[in-house]
């Protein structure tokens, strides 16, 4: 089984690690594009998205800019996957309309975010490599 990614990159930045990140994608062969791709065209095309849309310090509302690929989210019958936080959602209060996009799959990273408890009918995962560090305990007195 082979996966032929597409990579929805709508807001470049100057930082050198999603530079890094870019240029390692296009030598690989997969398609970055900064242009909102036709809802028919994905749901025709993939059988997954991976929603890592906005990170954890997004505050909503949606800019106008944004709202093209947030109604393609909410409107595919492909199944998503979140990274961290489902694109839109508040961080602590979750979803924060009817138009909020619904993952069948969260996938947090380091620690969930309170915004999982308001997934219905999604698996969760805890992602990470976590590695726990022995530092005794101080006897009771």
């Amino acid at each position: 089984m082979s996966y032929d990614p597409y990579v929805y990159y709508p807001k470049r930045t100057d930082k050198q690690l999603f530079k890094n990140l870019q240029h390692q994608a296009e030598c690989m062969g997969i398609a970055v594009t900064a242009d909102c791709p036709d809802a028919a065209w994905v749901d025709r095309e993939f059988g997954l998205i991976v929603d890592a849309l906005f990170g954890f310090s997004f505050k909503p509302p949606v800019r106008d800019s944004f709202k093209p690929i947030m109604e393609l989210l909410q409107n595919t019958k492909l199944p998503i996957a979140s990274i961290d936080i489902p694109s839109g959602w508040d961080v602590e209060l979750g979803p924060q309309t009817d138009c909020d996009i619904k993952p069948d799959c969260l996938i947090s990273l380091t620690a969930p975010k309170l915004c999982a408890k308001h997934l219905t009918n999604a698996k969760h995962y805890l992602g990470g490599r976590f590695l726990l560090l022995n530092v005794g305990a101080m006897a009771l007195q």
